[in-house]
Order: C-alpha cells, then structure tokens, then sequence
C-alpha cells in the first residue's frame, strides 16, 4: 500500500524526493521512479506512448504522430539547463528498472512556469504522476528562485489529469480558448497554484 504524503510539497508519497548523482542535479529520485534526462534507448519509448492514441488525444505539444525525429528532438531538450540548475524537461523512467514511463516538463514563463505531462497508458492508476510532478516542484522550489505560480492547462474531459493537478494543490482558475487540440474541444481548462 502506499502511503500518501503531501503531495504539493517536497514531501512525496511519504518521502521527499532526492536530488541524486548527475550534472547538475539533472536526475531526481523518488520512492518509484527517476525523473533523468532521456537518452537514445528511449527512443522506441516515446514514439510508441505518444503515438499511443490514449495519450495523443490529450496532449497539445507533441507532434501526432510522433516519429523517432521527434524523439530525439525531445531528448536534445532533456539536456537543457536554466536557473541554478533546474532542469526543466525531463523523462520519468521505473526507478528499479529505468523503463520509460513518460515525460514531463516544467518550463519557466515569466515569474511563473507550465507544468506539462504525461504517461503511457501501462502507467496509469499507480499514483507516478502525482509523485513525479511532486518532485519536479520540489526541485524547482529549491532551484528557480523568484518562480511564484505554475500553472497547466487539460481538456475538460481529462478528469484523470484534472486529478492530478488538484492533488498537487493546484485550482481550476478558468478556462480559455483551446490551442492544437485533437479531440477538437474548443476550451482548455486553467489550473493555477502558487510554488
């Protein structure tokens, strides 16, 4: 069973989330998984989850479909760095068996940033995105000094991510005008919480 924490904050599933070995902090370390940059031996991993149509009708960014191109276009921004450190898009790989399980990002936009995500569908309901995106803003806590709110943005329909964002303690603070959607919803909804 596991044991919840506070997810919002740098406790996650019961532990807080470990910095680990890497340049300059680039891979974190949960109670379950890595959150590293990607390398070519996840290639196969990310075309197949996000040409995975379970994913893909979700997710804005991602080119549909996703070729090995795309993959390794990904990859290349894994190795990015900006503030002290911080890492802001990174793969989430098993922490005992390094398998991908999906991408996430955290890109800083003025004094705030975006919190972006997403799993292979072999992944869902095990709670990985709530201890995933609960470390990566633990990181960036430490690592962005100034960063004030993040924010995120689903489909109305996706209650599964909506889930997500309300565990981490973000709030539904509207909605907006749908961009590069493939379900063809014409609103996003916005969730917002301070860091």
């Amino acid at each position: 069973m596991q044991r919840t924490g506070t997810i919002g904050g740098d406790n996650v599933a019961g532990q807080a989330a470990r910095d680990r070995p890497g340049p300059s902090g680039a891979v974190l370390e949960t109670p379950r998984l890595r959150l590293r940059p990607g390398g070519e031996g996840d290639v196969d991993g990310l075309c197949a989850g996000l040409n995975d149509w379970a994913v893909a009708q979700w997710v804005v960014r991602p080119p549909y479909p996703y070729e090995p191109r795309d993959a390794l276009a990904y990859i290349a921004l894994t190795a990015t760095v900006c503030g002290a450190g911080f890492h802001p898009f990174r793969v989430i790989a098993a922490r005992d068996t390094d398998a991908l399980l999906g991408g996430i990002s955290l890109e800083p936009d003025g004094a705030g940033a975006v919190l972006g995500y997403w799993l292979r569908p072999s992944a869902w309901g095990c709670g990985y995105m709530p201890e995933a995106a609960g470390a990566l803003l633990a990181d960036a806590r430490r690592r962005l000094a100034g960063l004030a709110e993040i924010h995120a943005t689903t489909d109305p329909e996706n209650a599964a991510s909506q889930s997500v964002l309300r565990r981490l303690g973000f709030a539904c603070v509207g909605d907006r005008p749908a961009t590069g959607c493939r379900r063809g919803a014409s609103r996003s909804l916005v969730f917002a919480r301070r860091l």
